[in-house]
């Protein structure tokens, strides 16, 4: 591999790290470069995967999983958006997900993301033999700024996106 090659894997990984780091800081202060990470109505980190950990909270309790849960009382998660997905990741993901306290199950959601971003690189780096083109998909994989306000949020698009890549 080239020296600019190391040199782009190495500022691609500098770049996911100040992303991580803004996603563990208490300011979070990468949040003022995206609409939802200044402007949203959950409250916070989380907001969306706190969603889809309430909604499959109501599918063990036997509730209707569109319940508001900004305006049930009976709510275990600090806060939520309305929950808007298929009823289909309500009882898989959502119900999976409740094994673990809300916030303990946020952080191992960003963990698997992590996780799946990695397995991304490395079939990326199967798929090609040139040390530079890869260097340069996985730069691309490591500083795509929207996985930030993803991880930030809770959503799942990089999972989606993931399981099309394997395709």
């Amino acid at each position: 591999m080239s020296r600019r090659a190391i040199v782009l894997l190495v500022a691609g990984i500098a770049i996911h790290a100040v992303f991580l780091g803004s996603l563990i800081s208490p300011g979070h202060y990468l949040n003022p470069l995206f609409v939802e990470g200044t402007h949203n109505i959950g409250e916070g980190q989380g907001s969306d995967f706190y969603a889809f950990y309430q909604a499959g909270r109501y599918v063990l309790e036997g509730r209707d999983i569109y319940t508001r849960p900004m305006e049930d009382p009976e709510r275990v998660v600090p806060y939520a958006y309305f929950y808007r997905y298929l009823p289909f990741v309500a009882y898989t993901v959502g119900v999976a997900v409740n094994a673990m306290p809300p916030r303990a199950a946020y952080w191992f959601w960003v963990a698997l993301c992590e996780a799946v971003l990695a397995l991304c690189i490395l079939a990326t780096r199967r798929a090609t033999r040139d040390g530079e083109l890869f260097a340069c998909l996985a730069f691309m994989w490591l500083a795509y700024s929207p996985l930030y306000i993803e991880q930030y949020m809770g959503q799942f698009n990089l999972i989606m996106g993931s399981l099309i890549f394997a395709t």
